[in-house]
Parts: structure tokens; sequence; C-alpha cells
């Protein structure tokens, strides 16, 4: 399925193409330039009888950073869980990548401060964000439009 989201970025609007792949146990959404290079992407799944979604990557290219396609991406994303009845989001955060933390702090998440005792013992930490289904309904919905033959609300 296609779809093209439309979200401000630096204070503008930008239209972004992505393509939303079902798999047999996971999502994946693809962001997808004009010349179909792939711009980013995030896969994620439904877990635990469906009390949560896991989200297993989220990754731009290194040549469209800044450009807002990892929250576009999230933004899809988060869209598609609460169609899905879901209300939280968990995932993994190295203390490796910390450069990745400012952005899921900005998108709400929940990142854990380092310690020293999870430094010497686990070389990652869980992250989670509660989602607002009305307010991502509110904020994706509206700028979410099918390409022809899509819908809006693929299920897990």
């Amino acid at each position: 399925m296609e779809v093209t989201y439309t979200k401000k970025v630096h204070g503008k609007p930008q239209e972004f193409n992505m393509q939303i792949i079902k798999h047999k146990d996971y999502f994946e959404i693809n962001c997808l330039a004009e010349s179909k290079e792939q711009m980013g992407f995030i896969t994620f799944g439904i877990k635990q009888n469906n009390k949560y979604a896991w989200l297993y990557k989220i990754e731009t290219n290194k040549k469209f950073f800044n450009q807002g396609v990892a929250s576009a991406v999230l933004d899809v994303a988060e869209y598609i869980i609460i169609k899905n009845g879901i209300k939280r989001i968990e995932g993994v955060f190295f203390p490796s990548n910390d450069a990745a933390r400012p952005f899921y702090e900005k998108n709400g998440f929940f990142v854990p401060n380092k310690t020293k005792s999870w430094d010497s013992y686990d070389p990652f930490w869980i992250i989670s964000k509660d989602l607002n289904a009305q307010a991502i309904q509110q904020k994706v919905g509206p700028n979410l439009m099918p390409c022809q033959g899509s819908s809006l609300t693929p299920q897990y």
C-alpha cells in the first residue's frame, strides 16, 4: 500500500511518499524520494496479545538527515498502531547511539538516564511511549492520503 503524508518540517509543509508493507509478523514503512530512493524506514510488530507495539528499527539514510523523515515514518507507524487498537509502543535504545536520544525524547519516548550499574551489565535499555489515539488521529489522519487502490487502515 502506498500513501502520501504531509507534515510541517522546519515550518514548511513537506510531502512524504510512504510504502507500507504488512509482513506476516510485522509492518515495514519505507519513505521514498521521488526517484524511489529509500530516504528512511521503520519496522514494528504487535506483541503480547495486542497489548503493545514493538519498534524493531527506525533508520534514516544519512543523505536525508534533519529533513523530518524519521519523525514522518514514526507518525505513520503510530497511526497504524492506534488503528489496530494499541496504545503503547516500546523498543530498544542502545546507549552507544546516544545521538538518537534527542529524537526519541522529542517524540515522547521515555528514555532511561545512564547509570553505572546499567552501563556495566546491560548493553541496551527499553524505551516506551504511551500513545494518545485522539491526538494521533487529529495530527496524522487528515494529512495521510492513500494512493489509488490503497486503504489507510492496514490491520494486524
